[in-house]
C-alpha cells in the first residue's frame, strides 16, 4: 500500500513517524552508484570524500518491513561507503532487551539487504539500543 501524499514511500515506513521521511527519489538527491572496484572507489572518495548514510530508528518492538522495503528505501546499495543505523527497542522491548540483548536476527537481516559489498565493521548494543557500521 502506497501513501498518497509520498507517493515513493511505502505506508509501513509512514505509519507513526513525524517528520515524513526523506525520500532519495527527491529531484534535487542526486547520488551516483560507487564505481565498480575497489580501486576506483578509493580514488573516488580521496576526490570528493566519503558518502555515509545515517538511519537513526526506534523499531518499537516491531518486526521491519520486509527485506525488499528496506533495500529500496532505507539502505540503497552501492549509493554509500558506510552506513551506520541506530535503533532502538530493536527485536525486543526495553525490558526484554535487559535480559536478551542480542541483535542477531536484524544484524543477520542488514546483512542480507546490504549483500556482499558491505561488511560490518562493527556493532554495539547496550539493551534496548543497538548500534551498527
Amino acid at each position: 500500500m502506497q501513501a498518497s501524499r509520498h507517493s515513493s514511500v511505502p505506508m509501513s515506513l509512514l505509519l507513526n513517524s513525524w517528520p515524513h521521511p526523506l525520500s532519495d527519489d527527491h529531484p534535487s538527491v542526486q547520488i551516483d552508484d560507487l564505481p565498480p572496484t575497489y580501486e576506483e572507489v578509493k580514488n573516488e572518495a580521496e576526490r570528493k570524500g566519503i558518502l555515509l548514510r545515517i538511519v537513526t530508528w526506534n523499531q518499537q518492538a516491531r518486526d521491519p518491513p520486509p527485506a525488499e522495503e528496506l533495500e529500496t528505501y532505507l539502505f540503497r546499495c552501492r549509493k554509500y561507503h558506510v552506513i551506520a543505523v541506530g535503533t532502538q527497542e530493536c527485536e525486543n522491548t526495553f525490558a526484554k532487551s535487559i535480559i536478551v540483548p542480542s541483535k542477531a536476527k536484524w544484524e543477520s537481516t542488514l546483512q542480507r539487504v546490504l549483500g556482499t559489498d558491505y561488511d560490518t565493521l562493527h556493532s554495539h548494543s547496550l539493551q534496548a539500543s543497538h548500534i551498527i557500521l
